[in-house]
């Protein structure tokens, strides 16, 4: 049995520099820069479209999620709170994320992730494995790719509040 995920702490923003490092080669990196810029979750990334994108305005809008069902497979669905649909400000690193290789390809989708002889979109679980493994061949200990979540906001609580 894997050990449990540790949860990230305000004092290890670090980390995130770290994973950037790390994965740069990787062709998951995309995504996880995109992640530690925006805080967004694993399946509103996954389902981000390319008419969600709009660069010369520097935001993306996020309006689906991508999840895998027993009975449909991989689908997009509607976020489930109005609240959820949102636009999102994209920093510097977030626009130099879509000029990569792995987002330019044709393909609906942002980030073209496919795997397999049948070019398959993976799941958000089978991107949670990429994510683990990705880790491990880095070096680096063990985190949920949620926990970049929280590390985003852990980043954002010393540039907004001055003492």
């Amino acid at each position: 049995m894997l050990p449990k995920p540790t949860k990230l702490t305000l004092g290890e923003h670090l980390y995130h520099q770290s994973v950037l490092v790390a994965l740069e080669e990787t062709r998951i990196f995309p995504v996880v820069a995109l992640a530690v810029a925006t805080s967004m979750r694993r399946g509103e990334l996954l389902a981000l479209r390319w008419c969600d994108v709009d660069l010369p305005k520097r935001v993306l809008r996020v309006v689906h999620s991508l999840e895998q069902t027993k009975t449909r497979g991989l689908r997009l669905k509607s976020l489930k709170t109005k609240s959820g649909k949102r636009w999102i400000e994209l920093p510097d690193i977030g626009c130099w994320t879509f000029s990569m290789p792995t987002t330019r390809l044709s393909s609906n989708f942002a980030f073209n992730l496919y795997w397999g002889r049948a070019r398959k979109i993976p799941s958000p679980n089978y991107f949670s494995i990429m994510w683990s493994r990705e880790l491990k061949r880095a070096g680096l200990p063990k985190r949920t790719f949620h926990s970049l979540r929280h590390g985003h906001a852990s980043e954002l609580i010393p540039r907004v509040w001055t003492w």
